[in-house]
């Protein structure tokens, strides 16, 4: 989302517990943006 002047802010955060870790022990970034695009999908939802 942008604001009047342009600039980007944060839309929604999102507290988790813990994150989904690869076996090698790294975050998995792309699990963590498919949750997160399940999770803007539904808050759209809601908003509408």
């Amino acid at each position: 989302m942008r604001d009047a002047s342009g600039r980007r802010h944060v839309a929604f955060v999102h507290v988790v517990d813990s994150f989904p870790i690869t076996v090698t022990g790294k975050i998995h970034k792309v699990e963590m943006r498919a949750r997160a695009l399940g999770l803007r999908a539904v808050a759209e939802l809601r908003n509408a």
